[in-house]
């Protein structure tokens, strides 16, 4: 809709979810060249699918080649709210991006809406309950259906999208403040192991050496340097998820204590 080309990353539409990619498009609105980054969540449907080490890599190689975020587009189907809605805004808004870039909801498959805009008003306190915040929220269609029986809304949906990403995105944009991308990286992963479900974290609780793989097949670190924050992850996150536990076990002993009153 802002002009890709035909071939988008692909979706899935199974259970077993996909693994996380990206791929890069340039638009121009008005004075200004957007370069947009198409990307699929990372799911984790009933058998896992998202590999540590695969999920390690392409994260990585996005990671290393954005300079700055001026602006975050969550595209979401309009009838469909999952866990995994949830964790991707989590990952992407939360850890990714620190809180600190705007984030726009892109609501499709409305066409069928009498009033498109409507919709939201009907369902904004399913995301309030979530604690999902946003900067703006367009609700559109992305088709025109078949003979063009939706083009009027989709040439609507069009206009509506682009005044929303000009009105949303921070012109100075945000870069991480760790130093350096690989810091981050570090940041990133630890943080996504506490987010995502315990077969992801005990997965790269238990596999440094794909992790040290991962990064080698990246191409972009010496060996050396490759193991070092693979180790650095491992041990990073292990303490993480300890101090997590902590925390819920001493939780647990203070509210049984508080019931034994």
């Amino acid at each position: 809709m802002l002009g890709y080309p035909s071939a988008l990353a692909p979706v899935g539409n199974s259970a077993v979810g996909v693994t996380f990619r990206s791929e890069r498009y340039q638009k121009r609105l008005q004075d200004t060249v957007f370069s947009i980054f198409d990307t699929v969540g990372l799911n984790e449907g009933k058998d896992g699918k998202v590999a540590a080490v695969q999920a390690i890599q392409n994260l990585y190689r996005l990671l290393r080649g954005l300079d700055r975020v001026n602006l975050l587009g969550y595209v979401m189907q309009g009838s469909r709210f999952t866990p995994e809605t949830i964790k991707n805004y989590e990952v992407f808004y939360e850890i990714m991006c620190e809180k600190k870039v705007p984030v726009l909801a892109i609501f499709t498959h409305l066409e069928n809406e009498e009033n498109m805009d409507a919709w939201w008003g009907r369902n904004e306190v399913i995301f309030e309950r979530a604690k999902m915040k946003f900067d703006g929220v367009v609700c559109i269609t992305a088709t025109e259906g078949k003979q063009g029986i939706f083009r009027e809304e989709y040439e609507e949906s069009i206009a509506k999208l682009e005044g929303a990403v000009l009105q949303g995105y921070h012109r100075e944009g945000w870069t991480p403040e760790y130093g350096s991308k690989v810091s981050w990286f570090q940041h990133v992963l630890s943080s996504m192991a506490k987010k995502l479900n315990s077969t992801f974290k005990a997965r790269i609780r238990s596999e440094s050496d794909n992790i040290y793989m991962a990064l080698m097949r990246v191409g972009d670190f010496k060996e050396k340097e490759a193991r070092e924050v693979a180790k650095g992850i491992r041990k990073q996150t292990e303490g993480e998820i300890a101090d997590a536990e902590f925390e819920a076990e001493r939780l647990r002993r203070r509210t049984r204590g508080m019931n034994n009153m």
